[in-house]
């Protein structure tokens, strides 16, 4: 029986440092039919240079040159050029287990379904491995529920390390997709944060009748720059969460979806207001302060999950710094 092809996005931008480990482990997978599409967006470093060197190496391997235009545009991109049946994203700074998507693709078959997705683990600059544990993912796969999205895991911390708690379907490079499912449906450009969050309830809300499988092992690597995106703050931040609130109004029945809406708005504010904190930065809130109110933090209380959330989304409601900071280590 002849392998499906499995087209794999990596958008690189300025990760010299981290992309020949990122790219040997999607060489090294066991399942071998793969094509691997390594989008330059535009990196000022030897990126282009080591990409094109891997083309020459990897016949599997192809390479797309363009303007720096972000994440969102290099997945874009990546899409256009894919010809596999199933397609994958992992970010050029991550690296993944050598059995990932042999064991994602037995997965949909055995389950008959379009989506798998698996556990992950965060690694950081010291090469220091802690697996994430999602304890909603499981009931999300089953019940494909819009709300469990936003369902949050508890976040953690280990000595001077502070790792930020993600969203139950938060990324896109923890799962496998059927291509047909992912027809008219793209990244927005306006958004450099939770574009994978949107991204996925569009899925959902496209494909209802979907089915998802779930691999319980941890087979992504995600690697916490200090320097990435995720850890970092601007004015960028606020507009994408921004967009990020008008998209999610679009894509979802209104009435239907009420309350998850503003449970996002306070959780959106949540983030920037802790993120500000953490960065030591002093940046102008107010264009989200509307967020902030008590129909909205009631609303949210429901996805809250892990005592440290509830009592940062607590502090955040109250806008009480001081305390947030003991929480989360930080000084001055």
């Amino acid at each position: 029986m002849t392998e499906e092809l499995i087209s794999i996005i990596v958008p690189v931008y300025k990760v010299e440092k981290y992309l020949k480990r990122c790219v040997d482990s999607l060489i090294c997978q066991t399942y071998k039919n793969l094509e691997i599409i390594l989008v330059d967006d535009g990196s000022p470093d030897s990126c282009p240079q080591l990409c094109d060197e891997y083309a020459k190496k990897d016949s599997r391997i192809k390479v797309i040159h363009k303007q720096n235009g972000g994440v969102s545009s290099a997945r874009n991109e990546g899409l256009k050029f894919a010809h596999g049946e199933y397609i994958g994203f992992v970010d050029s700074d991550d690296y993944v287990h050598p059995s990932m998507y042999e064991k994602l693709i037995d997965c949909i078959h055995k389950n008959q379904c379009q989506i798998a997705t698996c556990r992950f683990s965060h690694v950081n600059e010291k090469g220091t491995e802690k697996k994430h544990i999602e304890k909603s993912l499981e009931e999300f796969v089953k019940t494909k529920s819009i709300e469990y999205f936003f369902t949050r895991s508890t976040d953690y911390s280990r000595g001077k390390e502070v790792f930020s708690d993600h969203n139950i379907m938060c990324a896109v490079w923890k799962c496998l997709y059927k291509k047909n499912i992912l027809e008219d449906i793209c990244f927005s450009e306006d958004i450099c944060i939770t574009e994978d969050l949107l991204f996925n309830v569009n899925v959902l809300i496209k494909n209802p009748e979907i089915k998802m499988g779930f691999v319980d092992e941890s087979l992504y690597y995600y690697f916490a720059r200090e320097q990435s995106l995720s850890r970092s703050f601007n004015r960028k931040m606020i507009t994408s969460y921004q967009n990020f609130i008008y998209e999610m109004q679009k894509i979802c029945p209104e009435q239907k979806y009420e309350n998850l809406i503003k449970a996002i708005k306070f959780d959106s504010y949540t983030s920037i207001y802790v993120q500000a904190l953490l960065c030591k930065e002093k940046v102008d809130i107010s264009a989200v302060e509307s967020w902030n109110t008590k129909e909205n933090y009631k609303a949210h209380k429901k996805y809250a999950k892990g005592l440290k959330y509830k009592l940062k989304s607590f502090l955040a409601r109250h806008k009480l710094a001081f305390v947030l900071k003991l929480l989360y280590k930080i000084k001055g």
